[in-house]
């Protein structure tokens, strides 16, 4: 894993974080607004949700019996049983694959290893380690090479991208992120 120097020590405290009701009743609230978000160098884009149908406990079990091994959040689940896939923007900029798309999207060699691939954010895949850990979520920059870890929960990295509006987040204040 490649080493990024970035501070999520925002989302560090859990008792202040959203709850995946507060979550499913923010992602309903922006859709029927369609906010303006800002996407850094002076660019504005009307911020379009998209929910999919929901999976049932029922498939969404089968579905990890053919994995074994893959332990998902709470958080997640119940945003799965919501919407099993959510598209952001217009043309899907930002989206949270369906639960079918993370493994038949996941690269092999990281989906042998427990990480799902669970989002896609501009040119960024973000992966899930699927183990019952708490700081759970990496990213591979323009979906090549390493996962880095981005120190954070699966709550706290979507919490996070809806205040930054979607955008790369995980590395502001980096020699690699030119906000302007």
């Amino acid at each position: 894993m490649s080493k990024i120097e970035n501070d999520t020590s925002l989302f560090d405290n859990i008792d202040e974080m959203l709850n995946s009701e507060q979550i499913i009743e923010v992602l309903k609230t922006l859709q029927k607004k369609q906010p303006e978000i800002y996407c850094g160098k002076g660019e504005f884009k009307k911020l379009i949700i998209e929910f999919k149908n929901n999976i049932s406990e029922k498939e969404l079990s089968d579905i990890l019996k053919k994995y074994k091994g893959f332990v998902l959040p709470q958080e997640y689940r119940d945003l799965l049983k919501f919407s099993n896939g959510i598209c952001f923007f217009e043309y899907g900029d930002a989206l949270l694959l369906s639960l079918e798309e993370a493994f038949e999207l996941s690269d092999e060699e990281w989906l042998e290893q427990g990480y799902l691939k669970i989002a896609r954010a501009n040119e960024d895949d973000i992966y899930m380690k699927c183990d019952d850990s708490d700081r759970n979520i990496y990213f591979s920059a323009e979906g090549f090479g390493e996962l880095t870890p981005l120190n954070m929960s699966f709550t706290a990295f979507l919490e996070a991208s809806l205040i930054s509006g979607f955008s790369y987040f995980w590395l502001w204040g980096t020699k690699d992120y030119d906000l302007y």
